[in-house]
């Protein structure tokens, strides 16, 4: 009889540590899928302002494309973004910027 309760018990526990776990997970889900969502659009943002501003040649844009695409943390691309939103910064400025926060074997 002990040992049918104390069975119950455990696979009561494991039960309500599999919800949590699950629950868990889909918030942690959520969360990480709206940055992600965050940083596409910051990513699409500031592909349009260099084009708006500087107009650079496609292939030149897609390697924008591409190394903004290695970039994961939000507040770098919040800077690049606020960087082209300066009417004085040049393109020079962005390279060097976006240059920073590559990987040191990706920022060439």
């Amino acid at each position: 009889m002990l040992a049918a309760t104390l069975e119950r018990q455990r696979k009561t526990i494991y039960l309500q540590g599999e919800t949590e776990g699950f629950v868990k997970g889909r918030a942690e889900g959520r969360v990480e899928g709206r940055v992600e969502g965050i940083q596409a659009a910051q990513r699409q943002s500031i592909l349009r302002l260099l084009q708006f501003r500087f107009d650079p040649a496609e292939m030149e844009q897609a390697r924008f494309a591409e190394q903004l695409e290695k970039i994961q943390i939000l507040e770098q691309l919040n800077q690049l973004l606020n960087g082209l939103l300066n009417k004085e910064s040049k393109l020079e400025d962005f390279i060097v910027q976006l240059a920073s926060y590559l990987p040191t074997t990706q920022a060439k």
